[in-house]
């Protein structure tokens, strides 16, 4: 069972998650506005393993159009 702790911030007068725009980042990003210790982590383990594999793709993608360059000036 994961212990949750006390927040560590609040930036609910910026942009509360209660509100409409608030509630629409928060479905689309994780947001909180008070997030505790155990939610920034794993908010940044989900986000780092989501621009990780965006990475990997493009990484992947350069390869191919790279290859596909050379064998178009081989012709």
């Amino acid at each position: 069972m994961l212990l949750f702790m006390a927040p560590l911030w609040d930036t609910g007068a910026i942009l509360d998650d209660g509100s409409r725009l608030g509630g629409l980042v928060a479905a689309l990003t994780g947001y909180r506005s008070v997030p505790d210790a155990v939610t920034v982590r794993a908010w940044l383990v989900y986000w780092g393993a989501v621009f990780g594999i965006l990475r990997l793709q493009a990484w992947g993608l350069r390869a191919r159009l790279s290859k596909k360059a050379a064998f178009v000036a081989a012709e």
